[in-house]
């Protein structure tokens, strides 16, 4: 498998190429090829269009095609397939001295072709960006895979031998448990699969080797162990694996998962999320911010000011409390939160508890107001959420008093609950960050705000120490290019303390992480969205700079994480800090990917069967848009069914977009009503950007306005895209299907409501309707 630029010499793919006028009859061949650049003289085009028709030699997947110019940008550029399609196309900017086109086609015959203007026009670069292998089975990309001849059945591995060691003791019962809910392949001891470690392969690293007698893994600890078995089970189609050899290793020491502490209904899914998702992702770290979600038994009146002001905030009494989706405004039991530290630590990922400190103390603060910091202007300004977030609420105390000595003592005392219950192997994050009320009081305002930071950070480092634990902190309040002034204690504070730097997204045409790196300091990229960090592969191959992590800020439940578009983020951030070969140029291709892997882990995480059966249901009317046959729902249509279904699927689209306010709920702009011939009913709401989109935008293209930092990707979870064709600029058509689980497959049903809301706009189509058994 390769990817990259495709026609590097890296790669190799080196393609033929000739040049005609537009039509692909006329031979126009450049003027002039010196130095590898093409020019052709304007007094030859004449403006009337100049094609470059590219051969490779084997099929790819051509993701995005980039090129270089000279002094002058085309008036407008396509991409064709070898049927003359347009399959991409762009109008480029006349000062850029480049070009890029999306494409996201397989093929080998390709065709440039430009509309120059009246003047000389010159590439210096061609370059096609993609992968030789269309197989979509590998997220993320393994470092070597060699496929050999010969397959092998899965059954084979029902006999499993594992070294006498614990981690693959554990790994052979994982196997075991997975074998079952994957295969239905209950197993035991023999040569089938073999389990092994090494030190000679990397940290998280693991070998696998399947030849037409067996499986063997060998890994260095119990989390490559893990990673290999996952890939056995992506490399399986239809009870057969292929043989090949993956030798495989991480780009990124540390790659990570924020989320908040879940509450105790949500614990199934936030375990089924790790196994399913984070583990076969090949993450290695899960940070778990516990606020006031735990029931603390040294301070029980935070855990009752908690309680009583996440049901306020419900009431609509006071405002939102902050962090309240932290175990959902509850509280978790120190027992389930054990139980569930338990099983991270159990599966080999390093769990890091977060203890939001200095800052974002509300869940302190509002059962101790003697210890807040209080600022009177903090509400008097609006704040312009596309470039910064918005402050905490005046009615909540932000900060406590960092000269109180009442406020280390209460939160030591929930340092050594957190520690007691999540037992961390390395590292407590800290927080500190945005900690807008700093240097009010009478014993802090004549103190320096990096004199009073440096301070209440070097009083946890000590208090950690003693544990022999070292500190994780955000970065924002070191930063130059911030408001906070900390920045000058910086280069006083320990060096072994890893910074989370966040604000990148305020400064995005900056590397900001550079202040920090050039301090000696060890970075990780908090809040490493896929869909927003810009220049990626430049900046991650810094020296110090250890990986990245994921963060939510959602409910951990399947369908707020779905809203905010994080489930698809988590699967594409995985192969930006797992795979050494990511390209940012080749984002068609992970989409791609992960859109295959979509119903299967679905199904996974809810516990459903994978519905292969499909009947169609006839639709009551004429299609009335041909180009995709579909019906707008502006009146109401009736789909008769008369039957039973364990599970319908619905094909629509819309014809124009809706709203997506960020952090707030997905406007509802239709329904889908099943009605059950005993008179009983269940409404399936269509939500834009949740289970529909408009067919011309192409399935997981980012949201890349700054305002939409923390939820990049929208309709990629609820609904699989469906490409019906391209449109006349090469844009794909993309269709929605959302798969709905029938709780009542024994009840027949009637009919099927399909109606668009009165106070839409976006106009609702539907393109099909199927009974799944």
């Amino acid at each position: 498998m390769k990817i990259g630029i495709l026609n590097s010499k890296e790669l190799g793919l080196f393609s033929e190429m000739t040049y005609t006028r537009i039509g692909g009859r006329i031979p126009l061949p450049p003027d002039s090829t010196e130095n590898g650049a093409l020019c052709w003289k304007w007094q030859n085009h004449h403006a009337t269009g100049i094609e470059l028709h590219i051969t490779l030699p084997e099929d790819v997947y051509l993701a995005t095609l980039e090129t270089r110019l000279g002094d002058e940008a085309p008036e407008r550029v396509e991409i064709l397939d070898a049927n003359g399609i347009c399959i991409g196309s762009c109008c480029p900017e006349v000062e850029k001295n480049s070009f890029s086109v999306t494409v996201g086609a397989v093929g080998r015959c390709f065709v440039l072709r430009l509309i120059p203007r009246l003047r000389d026009m010159v590439l210096t670069d061609i370059l096609l960006y993609g992968a030789t292998d269309t197989d979509t089975r590998f997220l993320p990309t393994p470092k070597r895979f060699t496929q050999h001849n010969g397959s092998l059945s899965c059954r084979a591995l029902a006999a499993v031998t594992a070294a006498e060691d614990a981690d693959c003791r554990f790994a052979a019962a994982y196997f075991a448990e997975r074998a079952k809910e994957r295969w239905q392949l209950t197993t035991d001891t023999g040569e089938g699969l073999l389990l092994q470690k090494s030190e000679a392969v990397p940290q998280n690293g693991y070998q696998l080797q399947i030849t037409e007698n067996g499986a063997r893994i060998v890994a260095a600890d119990r989390l490559g162990l893990l990673y290999a078995i996952e890939c056995l089970f992506e490399l399986e189609s239809n009870g057969i694996l292929p043989c090949c050899t993956i030798e495989d290793a991480p780009y990124k020491e540390m790659r990570g998962v924020h989320l908040y502490l879940p509450c105790k209904k949500e614990l199934g899914f936030t375990k089924a999320l790790i196994k399913n998702i984070l583990i076969p992702c090949h993450y290695n770290q899960i940070f778990l911010e516990f606020a006031g979600g735990m029931r603390y038994e040294s301070h029980p009146e935070i855990s009752e000011g908690w309680l009583r002001g996440n049901q306020l905030a419900r009431e609509g009494k006071i405002p939102p409390f902050p962090h309240g989706a932290v175990a959902d405004g509850e509280l978790l039991e120190k027992e389930d939160a054990r139980e569930l530290c338990d099983f991270i630590h159990e599966l080999g990922l390093e769990l890091i508890p977060e203890v939001q400190s200095l800052g974002h103390v509300q869940y302190i603060t509002y059962a101790h107001p003697d210890i807040a910091e209080v600022d009177p202007n903090a509400d008097k300004n609006e704040t312009d959420e596309r470039a910064a977030d918005v402050p905490p609420s005046l009615f909540y105390k932000h900060s406590y008093c960092p000269q109180n000595k009442k406020s280390y003592e209460i939160i030591h005392d929930l340092i050594d609950e957190i520690v007691e219950v999540a037992r961390p192997k390395r590292f407590v994050h800290m927080g500190h960050d945005e900690v807008y009320q700093l240097g009010l009081c009478p014993k802090c305002r004549e103190i320096a705000p990096d004199k009073l930071f440096e301070a209440d950070v070097m009083e946890h480092y000590r208090y950690l120490a003693k544990k022999g634990l070292r500190m994780m902190l955000w970065g924002d309040m070191v930063q130059p290019v911030s408001k906070y002034r900390c920045f000058p204690c910086l280069e006083r504070l320990p060096k072994d303390i890893v910074w989370l730097d966040f604000i990148w997204y305020f400064h995005m045409d900056k590397d900001i992480e550079e202040n920090l790196l050039q301090n000696g300091s060890e970075v990780m990229i908090g809040n490493l969205y896929s869909s927003h960090f810009p220049r990626y592969e430049k900046r991650m191959a810094a020296e110090n700079m250890l990986g990245g992590e994921v963060s939510f800020w959602a409910v951990t439940r399947e369908n707020d994480l779905a809203r905010e578009g994080k489930l698809y983020d988590l699967l594409y951030t995985a192969e930006m800090l797992w795979s050494e070969s990511y390209r940012e140029a080749i984002r068609p291709f992970y989409a791609k990917r992960i859109a295959a892997k979509l119903p299967r882990l679905r199904a996974a995480i809810r516990g459903t069967k994978l519905r292969t059966a499909a009947t169609p249901l006839p639709l009551p009317e004429k299609a009335h848009l041909d180009a995709f046959d579909a019906i707008p729902l502006y009146n109401e249509i009736s789909v008769p069914v008369n039957g039973t279904a364990n599970a319908l699927r619905f094909l629509h689209t819309t014809l124009y977009r809706e709203k997506r306010i960020a952090w707030k709920p997905l406007v509802q702009i239709g329904s889908y009503t099943v009605a059950y011939e005993d008179g009983s009913s269940i409404e399936i709401p269509v939500t834009y950007d949740g289970n529909v989109r408009c067919y011309r935008y192409r399935y997981a293209e980012p949201l890349r306005e700054g305002y939409y930092r923390h939820e990049g990707y929208v309709c990629t979870w609820e609904a699989d895209p469906v490409t019906k064709g391209r449109s006349a600029d090469g844009t794909p058509v993309t269709l929605y299907a959302l798969e709905w689980e029938n709780p009542h497959p024994e009840k027949k049903i009637d009919r099927i409501i399909c109606a668009e809301r009165a106070d839409s706009a976006a106009g609702l189509c539907l393109c099909g309707l199927e009974a799944l058994q």
